[in-house]
């Protein structure tokens, strides 16, 4: 037996599963701030004018995040993880704390679009996790049955550029067929840019808004000045050419010219305000859903970032957890795991209960077992069912690495007849390990956390 201060001298973690045995196997809607001072920056200088109401123009990022700093796993970022924050319009990342925070680049907009576009999840510098193209309408109301989606312009990559200096009046549907209408032509606007990079155009009205200048915020100031310190800094390099097409803005239909980018999406509405007529769409909100499972309930609406029970929330070490099982499972060739709110709450009730009374086991000293748990928190279902335990592991990667180098627990996290995971890690000061992680396995899916 190891004494109470060897374990906290040395780091000992413990890590439980049990064996299979028959058909059973153990093993906001509140806005954020800034989440530190250089995203703070960074919003400030194009959104603070515009929250001040010192201009009228689109946000580039949002009136407030969406999140907190979530740590996300990025192979290629100082210990595996970065710091992340979303927006409605896009994310902050930091991937090198260790650089120089005076570079305009120290603080990037992720390539969301191309994510969402391609359906590859950017894990590292060059590791993804491979999904499919989001169907998520590109722009105006997510309900929208007929608009073109991000999986409609992945049609698009390969598609010619029209000559520099067309004027575009081409359109897209939903389907990804292409069609001229002539008059669209009387808006006038061109193919203005060609970027050989990626063989794509871009528009008139949109390079004239990427090189804009305007009142902006730096160094504790208002002043005019460039928007954008590199016309590419906050949209990428063109994936498409530019399209118009005729999308629902609260439920009314509106001609819109859309370009995806590579960090953004930028739209053109003619009869909109001066200032509002070039808009960034809400590429941050929807990566948001697509990549933690929350893409929308049945009628395709966004479902809200917080509310209901925090217990069935995924916390930023959880998401990222799931993240990196996830992508484990795809290079084994299984499907991803979809989240349950249920799952989640079991998991949380566990973990706290095993770090307040000071036991590390499935099952309480009650004798309560995990299906027992389960079934409290609503996940009753006649189904495949797992339970994996740790202790002492701070962060998503180093719990992962150890239960997948552990057979039982592999084999948890590689079953095919699992379909679902709840996932909670619960620090507990005082206690003889600080925080507590359980994930539970389903085979059924049940409802997904309306976080």
């Amino acid at each position: 037996m190891i004494s109470r201060s060897a374990r906290a001298h040395t780091l000992l973690i413990f890590v439980i599963a049990l064996v299979p045995l028959f058909a059973v196997t153990l093993g906001s809607a509140d806005s954020e701030q800034p989440a530190n001072e250089h995203f703070a920056d960074t919003w400030a200088r194009t959104d603070l004018p515009v929250s001040e109401d010192r201009v009228d123009r689109t946000w580039m990022w949002g009136p407030a995040a969406n999140t907190g700093a979530i740590v996300e796993p990025y192979a290629d970022s100082p210990g595996g993880e970065r710091m992340v924050q979303y927006f409605d319009k896009t994310r902050m990342e930091i991937n090198d704390p260790h650089g120089d925070p005076g570079s305009p680049w120290y603080v990037t907009n992720g390539l969301l679009a191309r994510d969402l576009m391609t359906g590859r999840v950017q894990v590292g510098d060059n590791q993804f996790q491979l999904h499919e193209p989001a169907g998520i309408p590109v722009a105006g109301d997510t309900a929208d049955k007929s608009a073109p989606t991000y999986a409609t312009f992945n049609e698009l990559r390969d598609h010619p550029a029209r000559p520099e200096g067309t004027v575009i009046v081409q359109t897209i549907d939903r389907f990804a067929n292409i069609s001229s209408n002539e008059k669209l032509a009387g808006h006038g606007v061109t193919d203005a840019r060609y970027v050989p990079e990626t063989g794509h155009n871009v528009a008139s009205v949109f390079w004239d808004y990427m090189n804009s200048s305007g009142p902006i915020f730096t160094n504790g100031m208002f002043i005019d000045g460039e928007l954008f310190r590199n016309p590419f800094y906050a949209t990428g390099l063109p994936l498409t050419d530019a399209f118009w097409s005729t999308v629902q803005v609260d439920e009314e239909s509106k001609e819109v010219l859309i370009q995806v980018f590579q960090r953004r999406v930028l739209t053109y509405t003619p009869e909109n305000p001066d200032g509002w007529r070039v808009e960034a769409g809400n590429v941050g909100l929807h990566y948001y859903h697509w990549v933690y499972g929350e893409l929308g309930n049945d009628h395709g609406e966004p479902l809200p970032l917080d509310s209901g029970d925090p217990e069935a929330c995924l916390d930023a070490h959880a998401s990222g957890f799931l993240i990196l099982l996830n992508q484990y499972r795809q290079e084994n060739g299984l499907e991803p795991l979809a989240n349950s709110a249920a799952l989640n709450v079991a998991s949380h009730e566990h973990s706290e209960d095993m770090g307040t009374r000071g036991y590390l086991a499935h099952n309480s000293p009650e004798g309560e077992t995990p299906r027992d748990r389960m079934s409290s928190a609503g996940y009753d279902y006649d189904t495949y069912w797992a339970e994996n335990i740790a202790a002492g592991y701070s962060d998503a990667a180093a719990v992962f690495e150890v239960w997948r180098t552990s057979s039982g627990h592999n084999q948890n996290m590689l079953s095919p007849s699992v379909n679902v995971i709840g996932i909670a890690r619960v620090e507990v000061p005082g206690s003889d390990y600080g925080v507590y992680w359980t994930t539970k396995f389903g085979g059924h899916v049940d409802e997904a956390p309306n976080c």
